[in-house]
This record gives C-alpha cells, sequence and structure tokens, in this order.
C-alpha cells in the first residue's frame, strides 16, 4: 500500500517559488509516496460563528477529507513580516479545529524559498502554531532556500543540485516519520461530542496510540471490519448500534464505552490489567 502525502503551499501566486519546490518534492519523493497539492486559495476567512452554525465550507471540508485519508502532509512556507502569511494561517485555522482535526499529530515536513534568511522566522513561527495540534514536524533536515530566484530558472524548475539534495533528503526523512507513525498501535474514538472527542484523543496519543477520532459511525464500522485496530472507544448511543458492536465483536477489537474523559484512564488501564 502507498503513502500518501497531502501539500500545502503558502503562497497563492502563480509563479510561486514555494509551490515550485512542492512539485520538485513531488518528484523528489521516494518510490511509493504520492504527494498531492491541496489548494487552500478559495477557503473563506475563518470564522468560528459560521462553523458552529453550519459546519465546514465545501472547500474546507474537501481538503480536511484528503488531509484525514493521508499519511502526511507537507508544508511550503514564505516568509511575509517575519512569519507565515495570512493565507496558510487562515488555512491552518479551519484545518486545526475540532476533535476530529486532520492535523491532529500528523506527520509534516516543512521547507520554504524567501529571502536573506531562507523563511527561518516563518517555518519557527508555523512550528508554534502547528504545536496546538501536536502535529509531529521533523526537525531535521531543514529546507531554508535563501533568495529563492535565484534558484530556479524561468520555468521555475529547481536548478541548484545542493538545494535538490535537500528536498530530497527531506522526503526521505518524512517517509522514514511517516512509517515510524504507522508502527503505532491503531485506535478509532467514535463520539458525537466533540469536547469528547478532542479529550479522549488526547490522551490516548499521550499513551502512544496512532488515533483517528470521528463522529461518523458508518465509517467507524467499516474500518473495524477491515481490521487492524488495536483499541475502538465509542459513546454508548454508538455501541447500541447493532453494526457497530457486531464488527467489533467479529473483529476481536478491544472495546470502550465512555462520552467522559473524567475516568478514562482507569478504563484504559484495566485494558492492560485485565
Amino acid at each position: 500500500m502507498g503513502t500518501l502525502v497531502i501539500a500545502i503551499s503558502g503562497s497563492l501566486r502563480r509563479k510561486s517559488y514555494n509551490t515550485a519546490l512542492l512539485r520538485h518534492a513531488a518528484h523528489a519523493a521516494p518510490a511509493g509516496m504520492t504527494v498531492e497539492l491541496a489548494d487552500i486559495g478559495d477557503f473563506p476567512l475563518y470564522n468560528s460563528d459560521v462553523r458552529e452554525a453550519v459546519g465546514y465550507p465545501e472547500p474546507v471540508a474537501r481538503v480536511r477529507r484528503r488531509l484525514l485519508a493521508a499519511d502526511g502532509l507537507l508544508i511550503a512556507t514564505p516568509e511575509y513580516n517575519h512569519s507565515v502569511t495570512g493565507v496558510l494561517k487562515n488555512a491552518i485555522d479551519w484545518l486545526s479545529t475540532g476533535g476530529d482535526s486532520p492535523l491532529n499529530r500528523k506527520p509534516t515536513a516543512i521547507l520554504g524559498a524567501g529571502g536573506r534568511l531562507g523563511t527561518a522566522k516563518s517555518q519557527a513561527a508555523l512550528r508554534i502554531v502547528l504545536a496546538h495540534n501536536d502535529v509531529q514536524v521533523l526537525n531535521r533536515p531543514e529546507v531554508l532556500v535563501a533568495n529563492g530566484w535565484t534558484h530556479f530558472d524561468d520555468d521555475l524548475n529547481l536548478t541548484d543540485e545542493r538545494v535538490a539534495e535537500q528536498v530530497q533528503r527531506l522526503m526521505f526523512a518524512l517517509d522514514g516519520q511517516i512509517r515510524l507513525h504507522k508502527s503505532r498501535p491503531r485506535a478509532i474514538v467514535l463520539s458525537a461530542n466533540d469536547a469528547v472527542l478532542a479529550g479522549l484523543a488526547r490522551i490516548l496519543i499521550e499513551a502512544g496510540y496512532q488515533v483517528t477520532a470521528t463522529g461518523d459511525a458508518a465509517w467507524a464500522a467499516a474500518e473495524l471490519k477491515a481490521g487492524a485496530i488495536a483499541l475502538f472507544v465509542a459513546a454508548p448511543q454508538f455501541v447500541e448500534d447493532e453494526p457497530i458492536a457486531q464488527a467489533a465483536a467479529d473483529s476481536g477489537t478491544p472495546l470502550l464505552i465512555t462520552d467522559a474523559v473524567d475516568g478514562f484512564l482507569d478504563q484504559l488501564n484495566s485494558l492492560r490489567n485485565p
């Protein structure tokens, strides 16, 4: 099974060195990895009132679905006023919300082409923003392309062999991070309560699980039937649903029933000390 990485550029310019970096990274990716560029240009300004009233706008929902299904994330960030671009920060605000955020603990690599400091400040700022979702950002290797315009030809092809080698190393490092992440036991949390989703998922992540938090019972049942789930946590109302209970029983997946964060550690501990 191949590895899917979603790539996001912090620039909306048609002739963007950072978008060109992402395209080069896609070609430099190791065998078996596919890199797909996501479009964040039609994201509206983040508005929590809109999200709470009608949900995620379709352009946002589309990228959230793609990122949830992806194994990793690649971000190319320009540097505006010593920080990330507004369009990139806005996209992260939309993608980071909710207990089922697809950013949660996602293996991620950052690179950037900019001015004299090669986006060092914007990359540092981006790491602070991504820490909110415990995004697993690679620390090495760093790809800081100073004076970006000197490393590309008129068709935005990367011409600097040293930078090309750095990008290739970054993609192989991201592949390694993804493989390490996939080796963690997998857990699913199913609840209609967003705060409970976030709380339970955080506890399981800290305990070493690879976690998917969702309110979609049909998807959760399908994943159970597919197997390879180490732990399934569900709110009581979902366990009353026969397909969910049957799928858990048929797959032999350990099941914890709760819709509260308080006391969950005791339940989790009971699995390890039956």
